[in-house]
């Protein structure tokens, strides 16, 4: 039976408004639904200090979080960035406290083009390279502790990429992370992409996607599922029949927005026709600019914090439908 859960940045502006805390996520998780959490251990606005939305980094606080989570029958799962060996070395050791079998990377490519407003950074084809090299080392330990490490395609890669990396650390404990709308920052169709790195796929952060305008320039947002321009059902059919995922866990990053990260044409794609069709913003572009969604603190700032809380609560029962539809298909 597939298991749903959702990843913290579904509620990223209430973490960094201090409006939203580990155990009131579990709560939310059980309210509508979830299986599993996914914490988001990132540095990010305001969540400087420990583990970002999982609090401070002692094992007391860690403690009530396992506790929590077994109470209420909850997987979990920890996102982190970045191939430091010490680095995962401790994140590793945090998700076994936990119960964690799954833990979520990426390639952080060129380090200095990354910022709180720019989760992706930009692509650098050196850093990959040095990457690879640092996960073939942690590759022992996650056998050691029997824990998976999923790397994500993070705006910057293609799937032909994201098979190369897997191909070249040549580990059965290191594969892909698949977000569709990533996918899109690279110029890649997201059901074409499945259908080439399915075989790696260890993990998912399911969400809607669609070009829209930030000013001038095309730039790619994350939009309520069922309002934007993948076809997520496709993705679906495709996660359904050529992998061997158990958990389905939505990262419905509503009100994210980054840049085109590498030249039309790489992922195949180069029009702004299909899914690169530019559509209308989710908030009138006058109003609050695209590229300022992640970090708002405007006057619309309480109705952006009630749609993604609205977001996170249908997020999961539409998955579900389209994943039940693909099921009765078959």
């Amino acid at each position: 039976m597939m298991q749903f859960g959702i990843e913290t940045e579904t509620l990223h502006l209430w973490f960094q408004n201090k409006r939203m805390d580990a155990f009131g996520f579990i709560d939310k998780a059980v309210e509508f639904g979830y299986d599993g959490i996914v914490f988001n251990i990132i540095e990010k606005k305001n969540q400087t200090d420990g583990l970002a939305t999982l609090g401070v980094d002692t094992p007391e606080n860690l403690a009530k979080i396992r506790d929590k989570l077994r109470e209420n029958n909850l997987y979990v799962e920890i996102d982190t960035r970045g191939t430091g060996y010490e680095h995962l070395c401790h994140v590793l050791d945090i998700a076994e406290f936990l119960g964690a079998n799954r833990v979520r990377t990426f390639i952080m490519g060129d380090p200095s083009s990354y910022s709180h407003g720019n989760l992706g950074g930009s692509f650098c084809l050196d850093d990959l390279k040095s990457g690879i090299e640092e996960l073939k080392l942690i590759a022992p330990v996650l056998e050691k502790k029997r824990i998976f490490l999923a790397v994500e395609n993070h705006e910057n890669e293609t799937a032909a990429d994201m098979n190369w990396i897997v191909e070249q650390v040549n580990s059965p404990w290191i594969g892909l992370l698949y977000d569709p709308g990533n996918f899109m920052n690279a110029w890649q169709d997201p059901v074409e992409a499945v259908k080439v790195c399915a075989p790696h796929i260890l993990g998912t952060h399911l969400r809607d996607a669609a070009v829209i305008m930030d000013g001038d320039q095309p730039v790619v947002t994350a939009m309520l599922p069922g309002r934007g321009s993948i076809d997520l059902k496709g993705v679906i059919r495709e996660l359904v029949k050529n992998t061997t995922l158990q958990r389905f866990n939505i990262e419905s990053s509503y009100l994210y927005t980054g840049k085109f990260k590498r030249p039309a044409g790489t992922g195949g794609c180069s029009e702004f026709t299909g899914t690169f069709k530019v559509i209308d913003p989710p908030m009138p572009a006058d109003e609050v600019r695209p590229l300022d969604y992640y970090l708002y603190e405007g006057d619309r700032l309480e109705e952006q914090m009630e749609l993604q809380m609205y977001n996170m609560q249908m997020a999961g029962k539409y998955m579900k439908d389209l994943f039940e539809q693909v099921i009765a298909e078959e």
